[in-house]
């Protein structure tokens, strides 16, 4: 900010008497003086309109993708982009190209087969207990819990409904299950499914401790 204002010393505008300094004998900054350096320190803090403007072709990709119920990671994999290059394009940290605009659209445009509820549920209890392997949690107390009682100020339940929102989220991406499908498998509803993988991806970010479990187990499944 003083360096904005020290601009006006080197200009004209220091001739101009609304910038002059006020005298000794005065404490008082005129009001048209006061009014003038608001409305500039208004235009220097302000942030600039286009620094982060998503391209409207992203919001319409991305609307797409959340009328199919892909989850982030499953539709980066399809396209064949990195999930972080997604991130940054939704939050308009950068301008899609025109190869990544036909990858998004053609991950969209793919036929995916369903999966068996049985196996998607086989598959949910897997990815908890690896999970709970990795991030040294009982799988016991884990497969125990209940979950359609909420009991957040409790630790126990609370850490292993957060394991359970990771491996709702992994299914979600390795089997390219959407969240009416998944919610069906686990007999939960769509909008409890659409929540866990939110809180995830909310949760979420580049090297964190979630994205580094998401990984590893991410890993493990695939091997």
């Amino acid at each position: 900010m003083n360096a904005q204002l020290d601009i006006i010393v080197d200009t004209d505008l220091a001739k101009d008497p609304r910038w002059c300094a006020p005298s000794a004998s005065s404490s008082v900054v005129s009001p048209s003086a006061s009014s003038s350096l608001k409305e500039i320190r208004k235009i220097v803090a302000a942030p600039s309109a286009s620094s982060s403007v998503t391209d409207p072709r992203i919001v319409a990709i991305n609307r797409r993708r959340e009328a199919a119920g892909l989850p982030h990671d499953a539709f980066a994999r399809l396209a064949g982009v990195s999930i972080w290059t997604w991130r940054d394009l939704r939050r308009g940290a950068r301008a899609p190209m025109s190869s990544t605009l036909t990858k998004l659209n053609a991950a969209l445009d793919a036929p995916r087969s369903t999966k068996p509820p049985q196996v998607v549920a086989a598959f949910h209890r897997l990815v908890m207990q690896f999970l709970a392997m990795h991030l040294k949690f009982d799988i016991a107390t884990l497969l125990a819990t209940d979950f359609k009682v909420q009991r957040p100020s409790n630790p126990l339940w609370l850490q292993a409904a957060r394991i359970r929102q990771m491996a709702i989220y992994i299914t979600a991406v390795e089997l390219q299950v959407g969240n009416a499908d998944l919610g069906r498998a686990l007999g939960d509803t769509r909008a409890n499914i659409k929540f866990a993988r939110d809180q995830v991806e909310e949760r979420r970010e580049d090297g964190n401790e979630v994205d580094q479990a998401l990984t590893a187990v991410l890993l493990q499944v695939q091997a």
